[in-house]
């Protein structure tokens, strides 16, 4: 019997909780029954195979080296990684590979060459631009000469923001360079079983995501440390947790909620009035991102509060959709302190049709296109 086409998505994490990974293989195994659409992740703990849906996942657990400088383990790490991957999948009949994020390229073009697959680069940010240990500084002209010859060799290429898309256009004028946004998955359960603490009847703020540095948690929890009226979530998990426990056991306004699976998250936002996106202008990748939470936070209908960086500028400004400010603790003060139930309805209105607009379901069409264009009659849908 003649064995499956055999579709890629290869990503360097367990994937079990990379929404947007999930979300496009999914998707492709709807489209094209007929192929074994394959996850193909990395893991220190224990190798995992097992599938969602159609979808199967194979996360292979790579050795590690505990005792070795950071830059050797690091690559040493990466080699266990590639020569699994490629021992894995080299003799079997690849139609697409859909390489995740810059780290994967090399073992993408090692299996293009040994089964003349097709690549499609899937740039979740611009990583060669948001490098800043001093280790990862020291590789830059590395990942950058890696993303040259990546993008040089797919057949088109993804990102997830209108600024990234341009960045690249014009550092690579001949490239194909779509734009999918990170839109959520609206799950039909419209309820949630997330404990609340009431505080009183005043407008209420979320967080939503990685709760982890950088990630403006400090300017979260000293903003509102000084508003005890102002009641402030946080859904995530992250090496932060601790310390917004840690606040939250101080300040009664403060309250951490746990985390949800990713096809929960906007019906767990819904306890809110206002989710905070703001983000800190340190390198380009910041500076152009559309996070996940901009998009749940909105299909939720919950205005945001953003950082005036220029995509997000642009999303609140076109849409309405809440209020820009700067990346300052007695700014964001004066904005959740102005703010009333009367301005969070009328921002909210503006939202009201975004479930259609910005969801998953009407933005994978874009991708099922891509991959249609790519296999043309190979693979029919």
């Amino acid at each position: 019997m003649t064995p499956k086409s055999i579709i890629l998505h290869i990503v360097r994490n367990k994937v079990i909780e990379d929404s947007r990974v999930l979300r496009a293989a999914k998707a492709v195994a709807q489209a094209f029954p007929n192929a074994q659409v394959t996850c193909l992740g990395y893991t220190n703990d224990s190798k995992h195979d097992y599938s969602i849906g159609s979808v199967k996942l194979s996360i292979v657990k790579v050795s590690t080296w505990p005792l070795m400088p950071k830059i050797i383990s690091r690559f040493m790490k990466y080699l266990h990684w590639h020569y699994e991957c490629v021992k894995e999948f080299s003799d079997k009949p690849v139609k697409v590979i859909h390489c995740h994020e810059l780290v994967p390229i090399l073992i993408s073009l090692h299996l293009k060459y040994r089964t003349g697959c097709k690549i499609i680069y899937d740039a979740h940010e611009l990583e060669t631009e948001c490098r800043t240990n001093r280790f990862d500084k020291s590789m830059k002209f590395f990942y950058k000469l890696v993303e040259k010859v990546g993008i040089n060799s797919a057949s088109t290429m993804i990102t997830v923001s209108n600024s990234i898309r341009d960045w690249y256009s014009e550092k690579y004028p001949r490239a194909e360079i779509n734009v999918i946004y990170n839109c959520p998955e609206v799950s039909v359960d419209t309820q949630t079983t997330t404990p609340i603490q009431v505080l009183n009847d005043d407008v209420s703020f979320i967080y939503c995501g990685a709760i982890v540095p950088g990630r403006g948690i400090d300017l979260y929890l000293q903003t509102f440390a000084e508003h005890p009226d102002k009641m402030l979530y946080f859904l995530g998990d992250g090496t932060l947790v601790e310390t917004v426990k840690q606040f939250s056991a101080k300040y009664k306004n403060i309250e951490y909620l746990g985390k949800v699976k990713p096809d929960q998250v906007v019906n767990a936002l819904k306890i809110a009035d206002v989710s905070l996106c703001l983000i800190e202008d340190t390198t380009l990748t910041s500076r152009y991102c559309m996070p996940n939470k901009l998009f749940e936070s909105a299909v939720a209908g919950l205005p945001l509060i953003v950082s005036d960086l220029p995509d997000l500028r642009e999303f609140i400004e076109t849409h309405d959709a809440g209020w820009v400010t700067d990346y300052e603790k007695s700014d964001l003060g004066k904005v959740i302190s102005s703010l009333n139930k009367a301005d969070i309805s009328a921002k909210s209105q503006n939202l009201s049709d975004f479930d259609q607009l910005f969801s998953w379901d009407a933005e994978q069409y874009k991708l099922i296109d891509i991959y249609t264009q790519l296999l043309e009659k190979e693979m029919p849908l």
